[in-house]
């Protein structure tokens, strides 16, 4: 699977637009956010521009997310609807979900 998360110009079903300059994704930031943590790849990238995250402080989780991870684990979900997952990384023993 190819899937590129981390748009960061979010607009509601209402508000959005199809368009080639600035192009924008449907949701939120957050959820945009937790596709870093959900979907696992080897080579995370991100979709926008790099002007698109400039001066954003929510950037900096997309820095921090570790693209490998340990252990993983999914505890419940309804797809489409919700999912609730726990990685662990290093040496540590820490999980995150």
């Amino acid at each position: 699977m190819d899937y590129t998360p981390g748009g960061f110009n979010n607009a509601t079903e209402d508000g959005f637009v199809a368009q080639n300059s600035s192009p924008m994704v449907m949701g939120t930031r957050a959820q945009q956010l937790a596709l870093y943590v959900i979907f696992q790849t080897p080579f995370q990238m991100v979709s926008d521009s790099p002007q698109s995250y400039a001066g954003q402080p929510a950037f900096q989780f997309i820095k921090d997310v570790p693209v490998a991870v340990d252990r993983r684990t999914c505890w419940n979900g309804s797809p489409g609807e919700f999912v609730t997952i726990a990685r662990s990384h290093g040496d540590d023993g820490i999980w995150a979900a």
